[in-house]
């Protein structure tokens, strides 16, 4: 054959021959980077999504034992030594297991929080009523405590509960006398079933594991899914994560096999700092690469084919020159085929940018147009510091680029500047291409914007410190930064002030306008609170109507300018929807270093404070003084005695005669309480009435006066005296809330064979204006049932005439007050004889309150005083010295 006529001669190979072992070079390392990016991502968020997991229930894990531990230690600290005796619990449990009860309701983790003696016999217990009296001397965990020469916390095994049966984990503590000898322990039951729920609302895929162990000896305590004879179970010693663990590690990303199930898994795990546990979360391998195999198996088929047809091509071009054409065409179909990996290059999500050797940009894909808002011919050629924030600082970029060129690859997270200048978080990886001798041709960056997960990560951060309603710091938050104000205030030698702060009557508005009006006023407090202290200081909503202010860096002198300002900024109106409230508030004020150097003795002291500025009145101040501690103790004492003397009748009506001015005769009788305490003697209402308001007790209270009242009224009419005598009785504010109050009365006239005529009832004029609405609604459903109405202690509160007239009552009750010192001093004279006045012209009759003197009883006669009351006919008498005294008449 003629050379010329030769199929495919040497100089028209070797060109086409070129041409397609580049385009197969170029398939190559696109189809190689597509995967290992890939492959890469895959394994990073995997990565990412486990150490999250991971983190969240570390976080959620460390912060509820950190809150049991606080709860366990302040029982332990706080119950008294000598109520650990056998022979005090009847004394003491009354006292001390509220306090418990109270403690569990603010953690759904605890189940139990109890008290056990030296001998390990249950003496106090949350629930008590329906807990067993059991004994556990035999618990390796009572053991431990009981020979530890320390008093700090320590954790059983995972246990079934003596007492509820459920499986359990108990965070102890010894409690020790002044010598250190052993008194028993303070136990908190943590109910593992509750974080048994917060495992299952977890998705690790079908294979996936989740783990909470033990550090110590690897034990398990909880696994999701749960299988029978794990629990305690340890790992073995060959498990990665126990070696990790071993060697220091306290949290990271293992891969092994476990033995049990020949499952590869990626393990994660993290370390609790204070407490002997860790979390651990195992992904299964297979689930984790599933998506990369399915990516892999198409790129691999395209690549395939690609290099077969190119395979197939270099074939004809050897065997003739007449397929020239057809080679063309190949070579076509060859770019079209390459146009396609460019699509996926442009297509991917992943914005993608390469650089040569010089670092220069030479393409970028449209992700990278669409986070930066630089095009290609914006970028062609620049320096991908044109990326740069600001925020990077020298240090930073001079490891990236020694781990760049040490290990050919870098990743990270960055922040990034757009086009517009604008910022934004993005995750980093950059990768080398080398040529031959290793040198670099090319530098490929890929990124993707991470603004919602880092804003995802700063709201959960941001609701883990802060109060949802207010936005204010929560108290966590305030427990962090007073503990860094305090040690910043001993190492300069400068003072923090603690403001406690409590709404007076919120819970009036919140029951009578609703929780939406309620929650407005709490955020309108809030800001009032930020905008009259300085940005240095600490504003805090503990939950409630509860605030707390910290003044940092404060001088002694300064405080009580400061607490006046706020003070009077939260007495001004409200404006709330169409409501115009007016709200106050008790403030109570604790100063360090002079009343205590640490959080819980400022904040005890500051709460202490509040409350005897509660019982000052309301709407002032009250700085920490050591009396107020008794006092707090005392009160906090008779609100715990109270449902005990209810229930052992202590306490006792004592009854005052009212007399008609006209004639001579008692025509009614007010019964008043008093507490006859064993210990203390008779206490008198000025003492419990305000703490039984407080407490919610005063509803109870309340019945029980005037069932006790009329049942005594009944009994002398029974014996023949007071056949017409009424009996007065005191309503609170609280009943004035009750709807069924009218009921209630009726049903106990009945129960006692009275009439509605033969009982007065009695509300103080302040009362009367806390809801007038509500008030005038029960007041009219009470007269029209015959019940004789008085407004007490009139001319002391806040009502108005025109409302005044608009209640349904009866009678006005002039207040001791003006009475006192009628006789000498002209303006008492004048308010009692316009106040008569008044209410004759509004056909009310007028009872005189204090008269203790014939010359008080002759002036009120000339004023036109209908009815007189005080020591000059009786002093408030017990029931028997009063029957004899009617008797006497």
């Amino acid at each position: 054959m003629h050379p010329s006529s030769s199929p495919t001669t040497p100089d028209t190979f070797r060109p086409l021959a070129a041409v397609t072992g580049f385009a197969v070079t170029v398939v190559g390392i696109l189809l190689g980077y597509l995967l290992w990016s890939g492959y890469t991502e895959a394994l990073r968020a995997a990565d990412t999504n486990s150490q999250n997991l991971v983190w969240m229930l570390e976080s959620r894990l460390d912060t509820t034992l950190r809150r049991v531990e606080a709860v366990v230690e302040v029982t332990a600290d706080t119950i008294p030594r000598e109520a650990t005796n056998k022979q005090a619990v009847p004394h003491y449990a009354p006292l001390i297991e509220p306090k418990l009860d109270a403690q569990l309701r603010h953690f759904p983790e605890l189940s139990g929080l109890r008290f056990y003696d030296a001998e390990g016999d249950l003496l106090y217990t949350t629930a008590s009523a329906t807990s067993p009296r059991i004994n556990i001397k035999d618990r390796p965990y009572f053991k431990l405590s009981r020979v530890s020469a320390t008093t700090t916390t320590t954790f059983s095994k995972v246990i079934v509960s003596r007492v509820t049966g459920r499986k359990v984990l108990v965070m102890t503590r010894p409690v020790r006398d002044a010598n250190g000898h052993f008194l028993g322990i303070i136990s908190g039951v943590l109910d593992l079933d509750v974080f048994q729920e917060l495992l299952r609302s977890i998705d690790v895929g079908q294979q996936g594991l989740i783990n909470i162990r033990r550090s110590d000896d690897f034990s398990s305590v909880l696994r999701q899914p749960e299988k029978a004879g794990e629990i305690n179970k340890p790992l073995p010693q060959q498990h990665p994560v126990v070696q990790a663990l071993l060697a220091g590690e306290s949290a990271g990303t293992k891969e092994y096999v476990a033995v049990s199930d020949a499952i590869p898994r990626i393990w994660s795990f993290r370390k609790l700092e204070h407490y002997p546990f860790y979390v651990q979360i195992a992904l299964s391998s297979h689930e984790v690469r599933t998506n990369w195999y399915q990516r892999t198996f198409a790129v691999l088929a395209i690549g395939l084919v690609l290099l077969a047809f190119l395979s197939w091509l270099l074939m004809r071009l050897r065997h003739t020159e007449r397929r020239e054409a057809q080679a063309k065409a190949s070579l076509s179909q060859q770019g079209a085929r390459l146009q396609l990996l460019a699509k996926v290059f442009e297509h991917s999500a992943e914005a993608i940018m390469i650089t040569d050797a010089d670092n220069r940009i030479i393409e970028v894909n449209h992700s990278f147009t669409d986070m930066t808002g630089y095009t290609l011919v914006d970028a062609q050629g620049q320096n991908p510091s044109m990326l740069a924030s600001g925020r990077t600082t020298p240090e930073e970029y001079r490891a990236m680029w020694q781990s760049i060129l040490t290990d050919n690859f870098w990743q990270g997270e960055i922040w990034s500047a757009r086009k517009d200048g604008s910022l934004h978080p993005i995750r980093l990886s950059i990768s080398t291409v080398q040529g031959e001798g290793n040198a670099i041709e090319n530098y490929i960056g890929s990124f993707t914007d991470i603004s919602e997960h880092q804003a995802a990560t700063e709201q959960i951060h941001h609701l883990a410190y802060h109060d949802t309603l207010t936005g204010l710091a929560n108290r966590l938050s305030l427990q962090g930064r007073l503990e860094q104000a305090l040690a910043s205030a001993k190492r300069d030698n400068k003072h923090v002030a603690v403001l406690f702060i409590d709404l007076d009557r919120f819970k009036d508005i919140n029951d009578s306008l609703g929780h939406q009006t309620g929650d407005r006023l709490l955020i309108e407090v809030a800001n009032r609170l930020k905008a009259k202290v300085r940005e240095t200081d600490i504003v805090a909503r503990l939950g409630g109507d509860e605030f707390v202010v910290v003044l940092t860096d404060i001088k002694t002198a300064a405080v009580a300018m400061w607490t006046d300002k706020i003070l009077v900024s939260l007495d001004k109106t409200y404006h709330i929807e169409s409501y115009q409230l007016n709200v106050s508030a008790s403030i109570g004020v604790a100063i360090s270093p002079e009343d205590g150097d640490d959080i819980n003795s400022l904040m005890k002291h500051a709460d202490a404070a509040m409350y005897h500025a509660k019982s000052a009145g309301r709407n002032n101040v009250q700085f920490f003084t050591r009396s107020i501690t008794q006092a707090s103790f005392e009160r906090i004492e008779l609100g715990h005695a109270m449902n005990r003397a209810l229930e052992q009748r202590q306490f006792v009506l004592h009854y005052q005669p009212l007399v008609d001015f006209a004639t001579g005769n008692i025509i009614s009788l007010e019964a008043l309480v008093r507490w006859q305490h064993p210990v203390k003697g008779l206490i008198p209402p000025d003492k419990f009435i305000p703490i039984a308001e407080e407490t919610g007790f005063i509803e109870p209270l309340g019945l029980w006066v005037l069932n006790e009242a009329l049942h005594q009224l009944a009994l002398w009419r029974a014996s023949g005296i007071a056949t017409t005598v009424r009996m007065g009785i005191n309503l609170s504010v609280h009943q004035l809330r009750m709807h069924a109050l009218p009921e209630t009365i009726g049903n106990l006239l009945v129960q006692h064979q009275l009439t509605p005529p033969d009982l007065e009832l009695e509300i103080t004029e302040s009362a009367a204006m806390q809801n007038p609405q509500v008030t005038t609604e029960i007041l009219g459903r009470l007269r029209a049932m015959g019940v004789e109405l008085a407004i007490d202690d009139f001319g002391t509160g806040y009502s108005s005439l025109s409302y005044l007239k608009l209640l349904p009552i009866h009678r006005l009750k002039l207040d001791r007050s003006f009475v006192r010192d009628i006789e000498h001093d002209p303006n008492d004279a004048a308010i009692c004889s316009a106040t008569i006045a008044m209410a004759h012209s509004l056909s009310l009759s007028v009872v005189a309150e204090g008269v203790e003197t014939h010359a008080q009883r002759d002036f009120l006669g000339t004023l036109g005083c209908d009815i007189l009351q005080g020591y000059l006919f009786s002093r408030p008498l017990p029931a028997a010295e009063l029957e004899a005294f009617l008797r006497s008449q």
